[in-house]
This record gives structure tokens, sequence and C-alpha cells, in this order.
């Protein structure tokens, strides 16, 4: 799972291939829809917004989002098949044809998954492919209460 830094809004989804229904045909592997605009004046206080922003991400399967400062806005949802280079390269390039602004993109934050930061540094050869803290943290707990550390007894 990727979160990219941007500085597009808008509201737009995919088109399918047109010839989807045709024996044969590409289907693709990768679902996107770019999403509305959500402003901090709905929300009371910036924990309650990006509290609901959480939760939708969470429900909706969300990959990628825009973080500008403080504020934070969904830029699009990419809804994959797995985690293949096929998949993340689809979704890229779907993120990439909605977003004509894709080259000021200057931070890509990922999760545990290395695979991706090769495909996300080809893609966004101007953006700084960074560590996601959270999965980092987590990854290191796990690692550190597994018996064969002798860390933690239990």
């Amino acid at each position: 799972m990727a979160s990219v830094a941007s500085s597009d809004s808008g509201t737009e989804a995919t088109n399918e291939p047109a010839n989807a229904g045709a024996p044969e045909a590409h289907v693709p592997a990768v679902t996107s829809v770019r999403a509305p605009r959500m402003e901090q004046r709905y929300y009371a206080s910036w924990e309650e917004f990006f509290l609901a922003l959480s939760e939708y991400q969470d429900a909706t399967c969300q990959v990628f989002r825009k973080r500008t400062s403080t504020s934070g806005q969904y830029v699009q949802h990419a809804l994959m098949e797995n985690e293949s280079a096929e998949c993340l390269t689809d979704a890229i390039t779907s993120f990439k044809s909605f977003n004509p602004t894709w080259d000021r993109v200057r931070v890509i934050i990922v999760d545990k998954d290395f695979g991706e930061i090769s495909l996300l540094r080809a893609a966004f050869p101007g953006a700084r492919i960074l560590l996601c803290v959270f999965h980092v943290v987590k990854y290191l707990r796990v690692e550190v209460a597994k018996r064969e550390y002798g860390v933690l007894t239990g």
C-alpha cells in the first residue's frame, strides 16, 4: 500500500476498456476511482477529520491519498486484485492518467512491502520514497516478540 503526496483534486472514475465485454478482452486487475474533495470545514477539529478519513480509508481499502501540510485529502482509490508488480503498475498508470500534475509528487509513503519501492522510484523519479512509521514500528514489535530473539518471555 502506498500514500502519494500530490497537489491535484477533483472527482472522476476510471473507464473500463472499450472492448471489456469482447472475448479475450483485457480485464484490468485494478479498479481506480478518483474521489471528491474533503475539506476541514465539515469537521469540528482536525482530529475528528483525520479519524473520519482514517475510518473511510480502512473501509474502502484506500491505496493512494493526498497530504498537504497538515490537511489530508485522498486522491484516488485503487482496489488491487493482488500486490503484484503488474497490479501496482496498473494503479500507478491510472493515477497518472487522472492527475496531469503527477510529476509534482514529492513524497510517497509505503508500508513494509519493499517490493513496491523500485516500481515507485521508476514511476515517480522526483519523489522521495519513505517507509510508513506505523508499519515499521508494528513490524519491529512483531519481530521483537518472537521467541527466537529471547527478548520477551511468555
